[in-house]
């Protein structure tokens, strides 16, 4: 059994009351992940299990709070993040505390041995409680998350005393013997160690097949060419040897950081932080398409796809960035019918490229499915739907627009079908919901529709659509007083319902209300 306890990690926000014998957040979600772990443990004795249960408790990193700059994790590879505690408890072996430097991949082989399994010849790693002791072996750590600010990505190695960071040409090096907590960088006064440990580190990043820039086979470069796209320089900083150490951008990371927690709960408020790291980090790519993507949140359409369009024709080998582009110019087609047609042009070309790039991207092949849709051209929404379905069966909307199609091609049982699966998939899938109640008022029982659409604005209180089609119901099974009502509320939705609001108009003066 594999058990992941993911609560100790920003935002730091413990369930009450566990918070009362700690003196920071971060503690106080150690201190419930604790308790569910002693809860695991008090089990196993219980149904008569600790004798024959192997058990490890570990963690996958550290987190900085505050260490060299670091707040949280994954930017940079000081100890304060690469630490992690590893407990090893099996039945019957003395309990003994060890000191020599392990690593996570020493797992593996250890819990195999122990269940009486040979680990696989290429499986790397030691048997941590094996009879012959091996010398503890240098170990290698490296972070390419880097990469997605513009900054270098990070390799260090440590022998327990020495350890190196190597961030492009530049390099750290420490004694954790004498300085734990990496004050003190000796690189200058210790050329060999840094000759020897970066030649090894270069040696293990060969033989792992470090990242590079991506390589696109002729067809799909020709492809994207056609399509309006082109590879750029900036796409990756693999061999960047000017990109800058992610050690000292750190406050910009932070800052970053800061801005995507106030962009999940208030986008308007993080557009201006948002912003001004767009502008001193031109080539980070996640900071680009955040701040676009904030723009959008915020309701600036039209600045939202400038900076995704510019994004897309820098970073044009990353099929995501095309279908955020995407997504984001349907939306501003859907709210500019002057353009609307060139947006969405724009639009298929950019989930075309994307699916050039990723031919299994559910994503952009529900992308395509939607433009075509809005083009009223249901048959190719259909394929393009169920693609996406193939993919990635487990996704509710996916399934939901597929059912939308299908109803538009006049299959109504194969609708039904692909919107009972999306609810089977998420029981609060309100399009899905929505469609089922359209297909009985469409088979003349709308009051068999009525629950159908009270689900789907239950789970969606923001989806007008389901609310006007409510009240269609209601006012044809005879409710008229309960239409009206539903009626009125959505004369008061915002503006850009536009087309509800004229429909619930109409229908409240039919009723003479």
């Amino acid at each position: 059994m594999w058990i992941h306890l993911y609560d100790p990690h920003a935002p730091y926000d413990p369930p009450p009351g566990v918070a009362i014998h700690t003196t920071s957040g971060y503690d106080a979600e150690i201190a419930y992940t604790d308790a569910q772990i002693d809860r695991v443990l008090t089990w196993l004795p219980a149904v008569g299990l600790k004798d024959h249960t192997f058990v490890v408790v570990t963690g996958d990193h550290g987190e900085g709070l505050g260490d060299h700059g670091e707040r949280t994790h994954g930017m940079l590879l000081y100890e304060s993040t690469l630490r992690v505690p590893l407990i090893v408890a099996m039945p019957g072996a003395k309990a003994e505390q060890r000191s020599e430097a392990v690593s996570l991949a020493d797992i593996a082989p250890t819990m195999l041995r122990a269940a009486g399994l040979t680990p696989p010849a290429d499986m790397h790693g030691r048997d941590l409680l094996g009879e012959v002791r091996l010398k503890a072996d240098a170990t290698y750590s490296e972070t390419e998350y880097p990469r997605v600010a513009g900054w270098a990505p990070l390799q260090a190695l440590t022998d327990g005393r020495w350890k190196t960071i190597r961030a492009g040409p530049a390099t750290e090096v420490y004694d954790l013997q004498s300085d734990p907590q990496e004050l003190h960088d000796l690189a200058s006064s210790q050329p060999n160690v840094v000759t020897a440990m970066s030649t090894r580190i270069a040696g293990i990043r060969a033989a792992g097949g470090a990242q590079g820039a991506k390589t696109l086979s002729p067809e799909a470069e020709q492809r994207l060419r056609s399509l309006g796209y082109v590879a750029s320089s900036g796409a990756s900083t693999a061999d960047n040897s000017k990109a800058p150490n992610p050690a000292g951008k750190i406050s910009d990371w932070n800052a970053f950081e800061e801005a995507l927690s106030t962009l999940n709960s208030d986008p308007r408020r993080a557009v201006p932080a948002l912003e001004a790291l767009a502008r001193r980090e031109p080539d980070a790519q996640l900071f680009q398409t955040t701040y676009a993507r904030a723009l959008k949140e915020a309701g600036q359409l039209d600045r939202a796809v400038a900076i995704y369009r510019a994004a897309a024709r820098r970073w044009a080998t990353d099929p995501i960035v095309l279908h955020d582009f995407a997504v984001a110019a349907r939306e501003a087609a859907a709210l500019a019918p002057a353009g609307a047609k060139a947006l969405r042009e724009e639009a298929a070309r950019a989930e075309q490229a994307a699916i050039t790039l990723a031919p299994s991207s559910a994503m952009a092949h529900n992308g395509l499915g939607l433009l075509a849709a809005d083009a009223e051209r249901p048959r190719e929404a259909v394929a393009e739907f169920q693609r996406a379905t193939e993919i990635d069966p487990n996704n509710a909307s996916y399934w939901a627009n597929l059912g939308n199609a299908r109803r538009a091609l006049g299959d109504r049982g194969g609708a039904e079908q692909a919107y009972r699966r999306a609810l089977d998939v998420d029981a609060r899938e309100a399009d899905a919901a929505n469609g089922l109640g359209v297909l009985l008022v469409e088979a003349q029982k709308p009051a068999e529709a009525v629950a159908w659409f009270e689900r789907a604005t239950a789970a969606s209180p923001e989806f007008v659509e389901a609310r006007l089609n409510l009240g269609i119901a209601l006012q044809q099974s005879g409710q008229p007083a309960r239409a009206a009502e539903i009626y009125r509320s959505i004369l008061a939705a915002p503006a850009k319902f536009r087309r509800e609001r004229e429909a619930a108009a109409k229908l409240l003066a039919s009723l003479g209300r």
